[in-house]
């Protein structure tokens, strides 16, 4: 789901920020779209691995950590960040999960704090927590509100205890509260600064991708919130079937010629809220045509009594119009071995040919597209 924010401020905007849902399926979509996901992953692992050999290196230093404790705990850190940069890059799958990236980001803020507060200098361990607002970057970018907080609290936690070892040790309570400062400062804007941008971005997207009548998605953004949705149901597909529906609506073109165009709008609107209000809240529903639309969905029933509700929604409707509608379905499985676009594609052109079917046979009806049986070879 595409993050935006409305257009309210104080405790109204606070609280939309905060109840966002997470945001790293459409984050990765939108980076796999534009062809640098991949690129992204090989620097991402880079950077991560490279930080990984922070804590080793410093075991060689005067200003690591000194207790055999301290020096045990730092190799550990290393090994754990090194693995978790490794999974960018030999997963067999594009990526890591949403699931993955949430442990990630966990684990590496108590890796950071850890490596920070073992060092025997403070103030190394302080240079040390400017590695939070790499991470903070990254949460900000892909994750909710939550997991910042939690950085952000892991963070300014640990550069506190160390600004009061600084002291302790050195007696320069203005270096301290200096450099508690400028960490302070850097953690905070820069998840200010790529909220902001997400929020700007979000809002640009949403307008690119929503059909301005019935404020559905358009096709373009069909495929892309399809995406996000097999996304979710990667880690648990055993079972479920990824159900497509085509939905075209009956005598549109004589409620128009009969009513007007302002009519035939209202009817569309109209349509578009029965649909919404018939599909479970995840599914992705889209306009994809003047009076076509198409709607994406994860059910364990291939037969999808969605289909059946949209029926019985839009003939109550007291709009004079009636919907012939056509499914296509394929196990999630099955869905996994192919590539997105094509396989979609695909699910639709079944679905639109059942939903043809549906209308020869007299429409206000529901086809289902029957998979073509194996040629008689005998």
């Amino acid at each position: 789901m595409i993050p935006r924010w409305g257009n309210g401020s104080g405790v109204g905007a606070i609280r939309q920020w905060w109840s966002q849902p997470d945001h790293y399926e459409w984050m990765v979509s939108y980076l796999d779209d534009r062809g640098v996901l991949v690129p992204y992953r090989g620097v991402a692992a880079v950077i991560v691995g490279c930080l990984g050999t922070v804590p080793m290196l410093m075991l060689a230093s005067p200003a690591g950590p000194r207790a055999q404790v301290a020096q045990v705990a730092s190799i550990i850190v290393s090994i754990m960040v090194i693995v978790m940069a490794a999974v960018w890059v030999v997963r067999r799958t594009r990526r890591p999960s949403q699931v993955q990236s949430q442990l990630f980001s966990v684990l590496c803020s108590r890796c950071v704090a850890t490596m920070c507060l073992i060092q025997s200098e403070p103030l190394v361990g302080l240079l040390g927590c400017t590695a939070f607002a790499v991470l903070t970057t990254y949460i900000s970018f892909f994750h909710t509100a939550v997991y910042m907080l939690v950085n952000l609290v892991a963070g300014g936690a640990t550069t506190a205890a160390l600004a009061a070892r600084l002291v302790t040790s050195t007696g320069d309570v203005a270096l301290a509260l200096s450099v508690l400062i400028v960490l302070t400062a850097l953690n905070l804007a820069v998840p200010l600064a790529v909220q902001s941008l997400l929020r700007a971005l979000g809002m640009d997207l949403t307008m690119a991708d929503r059909d301005p009548l019935t404020g559905l998605l358009n096709r373009r953004a069909f495929y892309r919130e399809a995406a996000i949705l097999l996304g979710r149901h990667r880690m648990d597909a055993a079972g479920k079937t990824l159900v497509v529906i085509m939905v075209d609506l009956d005598k549109f073109k004589s409620l128009n010629d009969r009513d007007g165009h302002a009519a035939g709008d209202q009817a569309l609107k109209s349509v578009a809220g029965a649909i919404r209000r018939s599909c479970p809240h995840k599914s992705v529903l889209a306009r994809v045509g003047g009076e076509e639309f198409v709607i994406a969905g994860v059910a364990r029933d291939p037969q999808v009594p969605m289909a059946h509700r949209i029926l019985r929604a839009v003939a109550d409707l007291p709009v004079g119009v009636t919907a012939s509608i056509g499914t296509a379905s394929s196990a999630l499985d099955d869905v996994y071995t192919r590539p997105l676009e094509p396989m979609l594609t695909d699910l639709i052109r079944r679905a639109d040919d059942a939903m043809y079917r549906a209308k020869r046979a007299g429409g206000d009806r529901v086809a289902h597209h029957q998979p073509e049986a194996p040629a008689d070879t005998g």
